[in-house]
């Protein structure tokens, strides 16, 4: 699934630059509001590895064939880029958006302690939606995947019922297949002198030590005659 996003160029304010962000779309079995309305489903992460089960949360990684930059940590699975993981977590800005989770909450803490306010289970908390066509619910998740290549994922999820009695909120934990995930991508025009302009498109992050990957996803610039 992709998402397309397009915003200014920072360094050119007469630029546009388009961004095409990979995701999943998770279809839900029947029933769905089974535990009452408001009802979300919650994607799992977490910065701390060992906190919980390895089912019990999220994961990525690198293709083991495909030459990439390393991937720090493959549990914190990026459903925001930092920034906004950071600002969800502290309620400071809204989280509505195409494929982005409403909702926040901490499912499982290490400790009380000051030290330990980072070692927890994440739940980021998506509104399902219905297809007609299809008579089916589902979630877009839209992922943050600009320092990877072609990365797999497995999403936990688990119904999420906020409604709910204190420590009930969760249902059980289910961890999807994996699936791999395109590159994400940009394309930037702009109007480099009168009467022509030049566009350019490539990925946001260079694949290593392989000649033909490069080659295969070599960077791409044409000018074009307004």
């Amino acid at each position: 699934m992709f998402m397309w996003e397009q915003t200014s160029e920072p360094k050119h304010p007469f630029a546009i630059r388009r961004i095409r962000r990979s995701g999943v779309r998770i279809w839900l079995e029947h029933p769905w509001y089974s535990s009452g309305d408001g009802e979300l489903l919650a994607a799992l992460t977490t910065g701390e590895p060992g906190l919980t089960p390895d089912e019990k949360v999220s994961l990525w990684a690198r293709d083991p064939i495909m030459a990439g930059p390393k991937m720090t940590n493959s549990y914190e699975v990026p459903v925001l880029s930092a920034w906004q993981q950071r600002a969800a977590q502290l309620a400071l800005t809204p989280l509505e958006g195409l494929g982005r989770p409403v909702m926040h909450v901490v499912k499982q803490r290490k400790s009380d302690q000051f030290a330990d306010r980072d070692k927890v289970v994440n739940a980021y908390m998506f509104r399902p939606e219905f297809l007609k066509q299809r008579k089916l619910w589902f979630v877009d998740v839209v992922l943050d995947s600009t320092s990877a290549v072609w990365p797999f994922l497995r999403l936990s999820l688990a119904r999420y019922q906020p409604n709910s009695i204190p420590g009930k909120e969760f249902s059980e934990v289910v961890a999807t297949d994996l699936v791999q995930l395109p590159p994400e991508r940009i394309a930037t025009r702009h109007r480099c002198h009168r009467g022509h302009s030049r566009a350019w498109s490539g990925q946001p992050v260079k694949p290593t030590d392989s000649a033909s990957f490069r080659a295969g996803l070599s960077k791409s610039r044409k000018a074009f005659r307004l």
